[in-house]
């Protein structure tokens, strides 16, 4: 164990309704609820230490680079542990009919439909951490820049799994 660091966390997050009445489960939707998820690391090379919670807003890509450093190795990617940490947009999406993507920068969060442009939603996580008051009416700019670069993203992670096939 000496010589162990163990890792748990989940792929998505789990609701039951409490903040969004209709919200059950993770298949429909992707609220805070829905995508957020834990990461809980222990280091068995240094057993007695404090726990530490941080707020750091990242993607499942970001485990491995972080798992690495903490083994004291290199990684591509971005690590939760490094110190330059930087706030970057975090993309995530949901297949259920209808198919939802989005995309957290910061304080907002956007969610829209792929197939669609309708019903876009848009919330600043910091006045609002519940997403209870959709503002995506009067933001229309940032609607349409965060629905182009959930485009980008998703075309982006395609071709990239495409030539990982190849």
């Amino acid at each position: 164990m000496r010589n162990t660091i163990v890792a748990v966390t989940g792929d998505h997050g789990e609701a039951f309704g409490e903040t969004h009445a209709r919200n059950r489960l993770h298949r429909d939707y992707i609220y805070e609820e829905n995508v957020r998820e834990f990461l809980i690391l222990f280091d068995g090379r240094n057993p007695s230490a404090e726990p530490v919670t941080s707020h750091r807003v990242a993607g499942n890509g970001s485990i491995l680079p972080t798992l690495t450093e903490l083994a004291g190795a290199g990684a591509p990617g971005r690590s939760l542990l490094t110190p330059a940490f930087s706030i970057q947009p975090v993309f995530f999406h949901n297949r259920a009919i209808p198919e939802k993507w989005g995309v957290r920068d910061g304080r907002w969060k956007y969610i829209g439909q792929i197939r669609s442009e309708s019903s876009p939603e848009l919330f600043d996580l910091a006045a609002d951490p519940a997403e209870q008051t959709n503002v995506a009416a009067s933001h229309p700019e940032q609607v349409a820049r965060y629905r182009q670069l959930c485009q980008d993203w998703t075309l982006q992670t395609n071709a990239d799994y495409i030539t990982r096939l190849k």
